[in-house]
């Protein structure tokens, strides 16, 4: 292979076109562990390096995600297909062209491994992010045991690295379960035809696009041109004759294009017009509703005073019909009571009042019977104002109020069992409140069994159930929230650092002798609280927090094998410490004392 290569793809649509801007492996050919996106430069990139330092696996790796079935080395040949590289050989990691004999030797990875690619296209503030995530799950490296899984990812910056963690985490099942539950996310976990056809809709091109750009990675001469050109153009006549057309609208695309400028600028300049006009419609039609508003106003007010009016004259007319049967009642009354009166007279007369002992008797009786009858309307009286009666001037207002008194009871008695419905239900929490806190005191008494841990009491039982299966101590196991406190003279800021390290405090620290045991046993059990680990053995404890971190108001374990590892979840979840709201929306990853942050 020559000592550089020059690899650009530019995809032209107007004025929405994607450009390749990074390339991203995992375990990809020699490249182990996780790459870091290579840049690639809008205006065209380099890949220079030795004859054998990966430069064709880089494109090879590219190569894999667009083409159906890709023709891997051509750039180091020169286009000649020499078929000593595939796909199973790029996830195993062989170096170079090996025999049977000395092929397991050279195998980087023999055993069950996984292996991702991942290349971003961005168009202005979006981005489209393609991948695969390729693994064998025995010591094979046929190809028909080399598992695929392909997806496709829209603005999501971090989404390659998430992927290749939720797979570690669940598999593939994990991976397709995330992209159902995401909308940006696309998941292919059963058929590249299917991710490809979706990848030439995205771009707007023809079936033998992504062919063409695999074969012209490797064109060094003329003649190869011409050749890829007949194969995969030009013998294609409907296209050819396609071509031909659009080669002839081309003497007309700058006019055009001159001519949309115009037409932009025409927009521009009028779009403030369009602006005040759309205002003063708006304007506009709030006047006339004003206007006819104002003219309805005496009207309405008018038809309203008639309105009250009526209603009053209507009062009125009752009241002085009651008044007039009133007065009609009372001069019958007095009528009665007057010929009652003469006839008692004239009764008394006939007796020549002789009997007035037995007058008085009679009287004496009548007091007892009257005060029996008053006696018997007070009590009316009271319990009438008990049940918001009115006390009975006639027979028709006693018959309502009978009437009123069995409403009152009906309601009595609704009332009563909406009382007996409230009590047992009253019962019923407070039962529940009973057990909640029998709860309550089971755990308080667990936490005050581990007066040095602030883990709650489920994740302590699962570190000892995990520490019997391993066999070692819980100590051996720490939570990441158990190995830091802040410091006694920053303990107003705890709350802010708690929220903002979240769930990281309850990673588990897994030693590395033990870290494959753990995720089996984790992963073939129902844990019953959400499991975060951490490989201890693959940190590296580098880099610096920020002058004003968070971290600095911190005391940590120190000379500890979970040193490295604890300084490295806390360099991911770093942030400023702002003295103020105004501070924080001057610096990004920043936080305040009451738990603002501003990303």
């Amino acid at each position: 292979m020559e000592m550089n290569e020059l690899f650009h793809i530019n995809e032209v649509a107007a004025d929405t076109r994607y450009l390749l801007s990074s390339l991203t492996v995992f375990n990809w050919g020699p490249f182990s562990g996780l790459h870091r996106p290579a840049e690639i430069d809008p205006r065209g990139s380099a890949i220079i390096g030795a004859t054998g330092s990966g430069k064709t696996t880089l494109i090879d790796a590219l190569m894999t995600l667009l083409v159906a079935r890709p023709a891997y080395n051509l750039a180091s040949t020169g286009g000649h297909d020499k078929n000593d590289r595939d796909l199973a050989s790029y996830v195993r990691g062989i170096q170079g062209t090996i025999d049977q004999s000395s092929e397991r030797d050279r195998i980087m990875r023999p055993g069950p491994t996984v292996t991702g690619i991942s290349a971003t296209y961005t168009s202005g503030e979006q981005s489209y992010k393609i991948g695969a995530i390729l693994w064998f799950d025995s010591h094979s490296s046929s190809s028909a045991e080399l598992h695929k899984l392909w997806f496709i990812i829209e603005n999501h910056e971090d989404a390659f690295v998430d992927m290749l963690s939720l797979f570690e985490q669940g598999g593939k099942s994990a991976v397709t379960k995330y992209g159902k539950e995401h909308e940006h996310v696309t998941v292919f976990a059963d058929s590249k035809k299917q991710y490809l056809a979706r990848l030439r809709r995205f771009f707007e091109v023809g079936e033998n696009a992504f062919d063409l750009l695999n074969r012209a990675a490797g064109l060094k001469q003329l003649n190869s041109i011409n050749q890829i050109f007949r194969e995969l153009v030009l013998d294609n006549k409907p296209l050819f004759t396609r071509a031909l057309k659009v080669a002839e609208s081309f003497d007309s695309l700058e006019e055009i294009y001159q001519e949309l400028l115009r037409s932009r600028k025409q927009i521009e300049s009028l779009e403030p017009i369009a602006r005040e006009n759309q205002k003063l419609e708006k304007l506009t039609a709030k006047e006339v509703d004003y206007r006819h508003l104002r003219e309805m106003t005496p009207v309405w007010f008018a038809q309203r005073v008639i309105v009250l009016l009526e209603e009053a004259l209507e009062i009125e007319q009752s009241r002085r019909d009651e008044l007039r049967q009133q007065i009609t009642d009372t001069e019958a009354e007095e009528r009665e009571v007057t010929g009652q009166a003469q006839a008692l007279q004239a009764r008394y007369m006939e007796q020549g009042g002789a009997a007035i002992e037995e007058i008085e008797r009679a009287l004496v009786h009548d007091r007892v019977f009257l005060r029996e009858i008053e006696s018997t309307c007070e009590r009316y009286t009271r319990l009438a104002q008990g049940t918001e009666l009115t006390l009975p001037t006639s027979q028709v207002e006693y018959e309502q109020n009978q009437s009123r008194l069995a409403t009152l009871q009906t309601e009595c008695e609704t009332a009563k069992n909406a009382t007996q419905e409230e009590m047992i239900t009253l019962r019923a929490q407070s039962q529940q409140l009973v057990e909640r806190r029998t709860e309550l005191k089971t755990e308080l008494a667990e936490i005050a069994s581990r007066p040095k841990s602030n883990i709650p009491a489920k994740y302590q039982k699962f570190r000892e159930l995990l520490a019997q299966y391993l066999e070692v101590g819980t100590d051996d196991l720490p939570y990441m929230a158990e190995m830091i406190e802040v410091k006694e003279e920053e303990r107003k800021w705890t709350g802010a650092i708690e929220r903002a390290l979240g769930a990281e405090r309850l990673r588990l620290l897994v030693p590395p002798e033990h870290f494959e045991a753990t995720r089996r046993w984790v992963n073939e059990r129902d844990n019953q609280v959400h499991v975060r680990l951490l490989d201890v053995g693959q940190a590296h404890g580098e880099g610096e927090p920020y002058h004003d971190s968070f971290i600095h108001k911190l005391n940590m374990e120190e000379e500890s094998q979970y040193t490295d590892a604890l300084y490295d979840i806390l360099l991911r979840k770093d942030r400023h410490c702002a003295d103020s709201v105004a501070t924080l929306q001057q610096q990004n990853y920043s936080m305040t004392r009451e738990g603002l942050m501003y990303d």
